[in-house]
């Protein structure tokens, strides 16, 4: 199987992905855009891809979970704790 995904993040951004409570991807990703900014464009959108057995999904449910510790307010008014913007993510 794969997750595919196009996201921005907010600044520096560790982001950890489980399908089913096993971890697919654990990495620091971090955005070319300003960190201050809350406008997102999809032009500074990254893509990740990450392949797993498919053995790992579940005919019921599957659960995709996201672990994002150093989410964090931005550099403005906004008051939401904010991490990782998604445009899509798909799991196949």
């Amino acid at each position: 199987g794969e997750l595919s995904m196009r996201y921005c993040t907010l600044g520096q951004q560790r982001l950890q992905i489980r399908l089913n409570g096993a971890i697919l991807s654990d990495r620091v990703h971090a955005d070319e855009g300003p960190s201050d900014e809350a406008t997102i464009y999809y032009s500074n959108a990254r893509m990740l891809n990450v392949r797993f057995s498919p053995g790992q999904l579940r005919n019921d449910r599957n659960v995709i979970e996201l672990w994002l510790p150093d989410a964090r307010r931005p550099d403005n008014t906004d008051p939401r704790t904010l991490g990782v913007c998604f445009f899509y993510l798909t799991l196949r």
